[in-house]
C-alpha cells in the first residue's frame, strides 16, 4: 500500500528515533518514540511500514477496544503486514473475523513457541487482567516493537493497570511506538514525579516526539476534513417549565430535553443538508431514548414542513453501547455507511438522514469516514474525549470533498437574550468544546477572538489576515481602533485564512464584536466566572443606567431582570481597584476595564463630581450654606457633602496648628 506524503515523513522520523545504537547496545528500557498525528491521518499505516522497514518480527499492538482491535488487525492485515496474528482478547470464534482469539497465558505461550513472524493484537483490558504479564513470566520473549495505540490511554498514575506497558520487567521490547492524536501531559502534584507517565516531548516514559502532524496542517493538507461548528439554539417553554417544577435528572425534565434534542438535530440536519450523524450520549438510557424517539419526531416534522423536512420513511435511527456483541456493532455500522435503506419487497429507500447515537463506543479509532456530522448531547468528557470524538467526523475517503458539521445544543431560557452569552451557562457546551479545539487547532479558534473574522471587514475569502490586531482587547469595546501599533496586541494570534469566518453558526445572527468578546473570555482567556459576570454586569450597568464611567456605590447588587442578576457589581469594582493600586491587577484586565471608563480612584472622582454640583449650587443660589438635606436636581446629597467637606477643612487646620506646634496630629487628624 503507497504511503501518503506525510505518512511517509512519520515512518522517516519512527526509524531515526528507533533506529540501533552505534555501538548496537539497547539501552536497558529499550529504544521509545511518540507519533502525535491527526485523527484519521492514517497512523496505522506508519506503524505497519515502521515495523517492516525495522524488521520487526515479533510485534505487540495494544488498543482500547475490541472493535478497535478487529480493525487494526484488518489494516495491518491491507498493508502488507505477513505472519500468523493473534488476539488477545474476549471475542468469540464468531466475531473474530477468522483471528485465533484467547485470554489464556499458557494457550498464547504455546501458541507463540513456534512462530517466527506474529503479530499478536491485545486490548488494554489484557494488562489490567494480566495476560500479558503472565505469559512473559512463563517465558514468552521479548518483543521486537510494541505498538501502542491510542496512548494517551497509558499515561497519568503510573501505577495503573495499563501502565504495565511502559514497565520493561512486565512487557520486555527492545522498541516502543507511542500513538496517539491527543497527548495528554500531566503534571506530578503531591506524588513522586516518577509515579506520573506524561507525554511531554522529551518524556523517558513515551520518549521523544519522533513526528508530529497537528489538526490544522492536516486541515490545511487536505488529510482531514475542515469543519464548521453549528450551534442548535434551543429555546423550549415545555423543557423550561420542566426545570421549575421537577429536580434535574427526574424523568419529566430528561423527556423535554430528549424531545428538544430530537427536534433541534433533525432540524439542523435539515437545514445544514446533514446526513450520517453521531451522537454522543454519557449514559446508555439517553443514547436508547435517542434512538427510539427520532422516528416519531421525524413524522411530526414533515407533516408539519414537508417542504422542509425528509419523509419519515427515510430517516433512520439506531444506537451503540459497549456491551452490544462486536457483530451486533459491525452490522449497525455498515448500516450507518449505506446510502440505501432497505425495505420489504426488495424496494430500497435512499436515505435521508441517519442518527446513531452511541455511549463510550466511537470515540476512539473506529472508522467513520461516512460521517458528516457528530452531535454532542453533552460534553461531560476530558478534552481528549471531545477531540477524539471530533474525529469521528473529521476522517475523509481519498478525494472527497468534504465538510465536517459539528453540531452543539444551546439550551436557552425562554426570552433569554443573545447578548447573555459572555454569562450563561447555556452556552457552556459551546466553550467546552471550542476550548478543546483550540489545543489542537489554536490558529482557527484564536482568530475568532478577533470581530473582522466575522464582520466581513478583511479583503476576500482566501486572504490571510494579521488576527493578533483587535483580539487582545476586542473583548469590551465597541468602535474600537482596530488598527492599533499597540505592540502588545501584535503577538496575540498568528495570521489565518480568512475561511475561519464560516467556522462558528448560530441559529439567530451575533454581533462580531459579542463573538469576539465570547472567545476571549470563556476561550482564550479562560478566567473563573467571577470575572466574566463582573465584566458582563459592568456593560449592563453602562447601557442601563447611560452613565459614561464605570463607576457604582460599594453595596450595589445587579437587579433581578439584569443578566446577571444579583451580582455585587459594587464590591467587584473595589476589588479590581483595590488590585490594581497594589499592582497586581494583570495588565490585560486593566485595559479591559480601562476601555469602559473604570473610574480607577473613587474618592478623587467623588470629590471632583461633588465640586461640579456646588459649583452649580453656588450659580444657581448664590451662595453654598446649603442646608444637611439638600440634594441637587440628579439626586447629589450636596448638602451632606458641603457638611463633610466643612468637616474635613477643620481637621485639616487642627492637623496643621498641631503639627507647627510640634504636637502629635489629634486622633481623627
Amino acid at each position: 500500500m503507497k504511503l501518503l506524503p506525510h505518512q511517509v515523513e512519520a515512518v522517516d522520523g519512527i526509524l531515526r528515533a528507533l533506529q540501533e545504537p552505534v555501538d548496537g547496545t539497547m539501552p536497558p528500557q529499550g529504544l521509545r518514540a511518540q507519533v502525535v498525528s491527526a485523527t484519521g491521518s492514517g497512523k496505522t499505516l506508519m506503524a505497519v511500514e515502521a515495523a517492516r522497514r525495522l524488521k520487526a518480527r515479533r510485534v505487540l499492538v495494544l488498543v482500547p477496544t475490541l472493535d478497535l482491535l478487529l480493525q487494526t488487525a484488518a489494516a495491518w492485515r491491507a498493508g502488507g503486514r505477513g505472519g500468523a496474528m493473534i488476539g488477545v482478547c474476549s471475542l468469540s470464534a464468531a466475531d473474530s473475523q477468522g483471528m485465533s482469539c484467547t485470554t489464556s497465558d499458557v494457550e498464547l505461550r504455546l501458541w507463540l513457541r513456534d512462530l517466527d513472524q506474529v503479530t499478536v493484537f491485545a486490548t488494554y483490558a489484557s494488562l489490567g487482567l494480566r495476560t500479558l504479564q503472565r505469559a512473559h513470566a512463563a517465558g514468552v520473549g521479548v518483543w521486537d516493537l510494541v505498538v501502542v495505540d491510542e496512548a494517551h490511554r497509558t499515561s497519568g498514575d503510573a501505577g495503573k493497570p495499563w501502565a504495565a506497558v511502559h514497565d520493561q520487567q512486565q512487557v520486555p521490547a527492545w522498541r516502543r511506538l507511542y500513538m496517539t492524536a491527543t497527548p495528554r501531559v500531566w503534571e506530578a502534584g503531591g506524588v513522586t514525579p516518577g509515579m506520573v507517565a506524561s507525554m511531554d516531548r522529551d518524556s523517558a516514559v513515551f520518549g521523544p516526539v519522533a513526528f508530529e502532524l497537528k489538526l490544522s496542517e492536516a486541515i490545511r493538507r487536505g488529510i482531514v476534513a475542515p469543519y464548521q461548528v453549528v450551534c442548535v439554539e434551543i429555546e423550549d417553554e415545555e423543557l423550561y417549565q420542566a426545570v421549575q417544577d421537577a429536580p434535574l435528572g427526574t424523568d419529566p425534565v430528561r423527556g423535554a430535553r430528549l424531545a428538544a434534542l430530537q427536534t433541534g438535530l433533525l432540524t439542523a440536519a435539515a437545514d445544514e443538508k446533514l446526513r450520517r450523524i453521531l451522537t454522543f450520549h454519557s449514559r446508555v438510557f439517553e443514547a436508547e431514548a435517542m434512538a427510539a424517539g427520532v422516528p416519531a419526531v421525524a413524522e411530526q416534522l414533515h407533516a408539519d414542513d414537508p417542504g422542509r423536512f425528509p419523509a419519515p420513511d427515510r430517516v433512520w435511527a439506531q444506537w451503540l453501547y459497549g456491551e452490544h456483541a462486536p457483530g451486533h456493532r459491525q452490522a449497525v455500522l455498515r448500516e450507518f455507511a449505506s446510502d440505501f435503506l432497505s425495505r420489504e419487497r426488495g424496494r430500497d429507500v435512499r436515505a435521508a438522514v441517519r442518527v446513531l447515537a452511541s455511549v463510550k463506543v466511537l470515540g476512539e479509532g473506529v472508522d467513520t469516514a461516512r460521517c458528516d456530522a457528530v452531535a454532542f448531547m453533552d460534553t461531560r468528557g476530558s478534552m481528549v474525549d471531545i477531540v477524539q470524538m471530533v474525529g469521528r467526523a473529521l476522517r475523509i475517503r481519498p478525494g472527497e470533498g468534504k465538510l465536517a458539521t459539528l453540531v452543539v445544543p444551546i439550551f436557552m431560557r425562554p426570552g433569554e437574550n443573545p447578548s447573555e452569552m459572555l454569562t450563561s451557562e447555556a452556552y457552556s457546551s459551546l466553550g467546552k468544546l471550542l476550548s478543546a479545539l483550540r489545543a489542537h487547532d489554536t490558529e482557527t479558534i484564536e482568530a475568532l477572538a478577533d470581530p473582522r473574522v466575522r464582520s466581513g471587514s478583511w479583503n476576500s475569502k482566501d486572504e490571510p489576515f494579521e488576527a493578533g490586531e483587535a483580539a487582545a482587547d476586542s473583548d469590551v469595546v465597541e468602535g474600537q481602533d482596530e488598527d492599533s501599533d499597540d505592540a502588545e496586541r501584535a503577538e496575540a494570534l498568528p495570521v489565518v485564512s480568512g475561511a475561519a469566518a464560516q467556522l462558528l453558526r448560530f441559529s439567530r445572527p451575533r454581533d462580531p464584536a459579542l463573538l469576539a468578546q465570547f472567545i476571549q473570555l470563556r476561550i482564550l482567556d479562560p478566567e473563573k466566572a467571577y470575572w466574566r459576570r463582573g465584566i458582563a454586569a459592568c456593560l449592563q450597568y453602562l447601557k442601563e443606567t447611560g452613565t459614561e464611567e464605570l463607576k457604582a456605590p460599594y453595596r450595589y447588587v445587579t437587579p433581578e431582570d439584569w443578566a446577571p442578576a444579583g451580582f455585587p457589581l459594587g464590591v467587584w469594582l473595589a476589588d479590581q481597584r483595590k488590585a490594581y493600586n497594589a499592582e497586581t491587577l494583570p495588565a490585560e484586565r486593566v485595559r479591559q476595564l480601562d476601555a469602559l471608563s473604570m473610574v480607577w480612584n473613587a474618592h478623587d472622582h467623588a470629590f471632583e463630581e461633588g465640586l461640579a454640583v456646588a459649583q452649580a449650587w453656588a450659580e444657581e443660589h448664590g451662595h453654598l450654606l446649603a442646608p444637611v438635606s439638600a440634594v441637587s436636581a440628579g439626586g447629589f446629597p450636596i448638602g451632606v457633602w458641603l457638611k463633610n467637606q466643612r468637616a474635613a477643612a477643620r481637621t485639616a487646620v487642627e492637623a496643621a496648628a498641631a503639627h507647627e506646634q510640634g504636637q502629635s496630629v489629634p486622633p481623627g487628624g
